[in-house]
């Protein structure tokens, strides 16, 4: 009667390890996409800064 109970435990204890650790690769993703998402709206602000600065000194 013993047997059935651990397998059982341990059969919910790997499934829920295995939800633990799809939930942290999503997080992880959601974090890395954050990121480079951040990182190109900086990039892309920088260049309209270039544009707005430098070329009119340029220019001038």
């Amino acid at each position: 009667m013993v047997v059935p109970m651990v397998v059982s435990v341990l059969k919910l204890f790997l499934v829920l390890v295995l939800v633990f650790v799809m939930v942290l690769v999503l997080l992880v993703v959601m974090l890395v996409l954050l990121v480079v998402m951040l990182v190109f709206l900086v990039a892309m602000l920088l260049v309209v800064f270039v544009e707005l600065f430098a070329f009119p000194a340029v220019v001038a």
